[in-house]
């Protein structure tokens, strides 16, 4: 199924009201980061910019993935600022992030990647956050993410195997060898 990724609430509202988005079309990604292709006001209210999303894209026929970063616990002026001491997985549990994705998404991607190699970590924040997205929306899947850039394929394969999700998003940045023997791994497991 054909997936546009916005990084950007601001380019998906313009291509929506330009008419940009066509058949086949019928899927969105909402990934606001702290990075330079999201806005800062965007990074700053993540929680109304991903609700925006939600019932921007629900309004024009399209279902909806959102994959909020944790990275977003960094960003200078934010709505939601960080606990003295707090880490970025606690920030994200405690403000809730999964939850405002999942009140108007289909999908809620955990990007759970830079945890691979502390599966108890990977393991308590999905385990949160998943109740947390099911909890405001009971129909939202959740999904986990690997990544190549984190971990080795028996690592990511060992982090999969550790919880329970509806799907996974599998980051392989030139690193396909890599993810071929993620893959491999799960199938001789039986996934």
């Amino acid at each position: 199924t054909p997936v546009l990724n916005y990084t950007s609430y601001a380019q998906f509202s313009s291509d929506i009201a330009s008419g940009a988005i066509k058949y086949p079309y019928k899927w969105v990604m909402y990934d606001p980061e702290d990075w330079s292709q999201t806005p800062v006001n965007e990074q700053q209210d993540p929680l109304t910019y991903m609700k925006d999303f939600n019932q921007l894209a629900h309004a024009h026929g399209l279902k909806v993935i959102e994959a909020p970063a944790m990275d977003l616990c960094s960003v200078s002026g934010t709505k939601y600022p960080r606990l003295s001491g707090e880490t970025c997985s606690a920030w994200f549990g405690r403000v809730n992030i999964a939850g405002a994705a999942a009140t108007g998404g289909d999908i809620f991607v955990l990007q759970d990647e830079s945890n691979t190699t502390n599966l108890g970590q990977y393991d308590s924040l999905y385990a949160t956050t998943s109740a947390q997205a099911r909890a405001a929306n009971s129909t939202v899947k959740v999904y986990s993410e690997v990544s190549t850039a984190n971990g080795t394929a028996a690592q990511m394969a060992a982090a999969t195997q550790s919880i329970s999700p509806d799907g996974m998003y599998v980051a392989a940045p030139g690193a396909t060898a890599q993810a071929d023997q993620y893959f491999q791994t799960l199938e001789a497991s039986g996934y």
